[in-house]
């Protein structure tokens, strides 16, 4: 070791300084090519299940993207006596840290199991504020993906299917009500023909197929929104289109499909440990 270091420092005197320059660029490039986009997830307890999936499948072979993940057990977007996480905390000091460059959501079916319908007749507005508190007004705009539930039966919780459906529907309208910010990924046509097969017993959480194939969702998801993002800032400055409208937007902003996205699966960072 001491040899080693001995040689570095014989080898910086003697270099000039053109050659340091070159050398110190060359690390930079090297450094910075190696950090892909930051992708910050927030979820309930299948995301905590899944963190280890999902991080490796995000990582790939090569660090393609930073994995943060956060999986919350109990927590959704309703107020939950069991979920004692403060969102608002937690999603301010990862941007403080971190500064990310894609959110996955993936909230709701604690919702579903938890709230009544009554609770659930607003659900639009508390998924707004969730937008609102990963995109504040004034500050740098970050695409959202969305998990969309998929349809699961619960005999401990009566009606749970069509209160998955109202979130669903919730979280449709949403995306039409932000359309330059969140893209819909469809976790429910993609899981839901899997039922009860990805799960364990208890029919709500998954299995390690199924967060093995969560994880393969959620990178396959972010790949599609990083094509996206480099087709439109390559082809145009002023304007981007989706699959529904045109839109005007500054160069700096990614226009995403408001429409639900399917995204096929294959088989392939601070997380709490998983409950219901």
């Amino acid at each position: 070791m001491r040899a080693v270091w001995r040689t570095s420092r014989v080898a910086t005197r003697i270099a000039s300084p053109r050659v340091r320059r070159v050398a110190l660029v060359l690390l930079a490039t090297l450094l910075l090519g190696a950090c892909g986009p930051v992708v910050a997830m927030f979820g309930d307890s299948n995301t905590a299940r899944s963190a280890d999936s999902i991080r490796t499948a995000l990582e790939g072979q090569n660090g393609d993207y930073i994995p943060r993940v956060y999986g919350e057990p109990w927590c959704g977007l309703l107020p939950n006596a069991d979920c004692t996480i403060d969102w608002s905390q937690l999603i301010a000091d990862d941007r403080d840290q971190m500064q990310p460059d894609v959110y996955v959501v993936a909230l709701g079916l604690d919702d579903a199991l938890w709230q009544t319908d009554a609770a659930l007749a607003d659900y639009g507005t508390s998924i707004d504020q969730f937008v609102e508190l990963l995109d504040p007004p004034g500050g740098r705009q970050v695409p959202i993906l969305w998990m969309n539930l998929p349809i699961i039966q619960s005999t401990k919780h009566p009606g749970t299917p069509e209160r998955i459906a109202t979130i669903n529907a919730a979280l449709d309208a949403a995306a039409q009500r932000w359309p330059d910010v969140l893209t819909v990924v469809d976790m429910r046509d993609v899981f839901t023909p899997h039922y009860p097969d990805w799960w364990v017993s208890d029919g709500l959480h998954l299995n390690a197929t199924g967060q093995a194939e969560f994880g393969a969702l959620v990178r396959q998801s972010v790949d599609q929104l990083e094509a996206t993002t480099t087709t439109t800032t390559t082809s145009t400055t002023t304007t981007s289109t989706t699959t529904s409208s045109t839109t005007t937007v500054p160069s700096t902003t990614t226009t995403t499909s408001t429409s639900t996205t399917t995204v096929p699966t294959t088989a392939p960072t601070t997380t709490t440990t998983a409950g219901p």
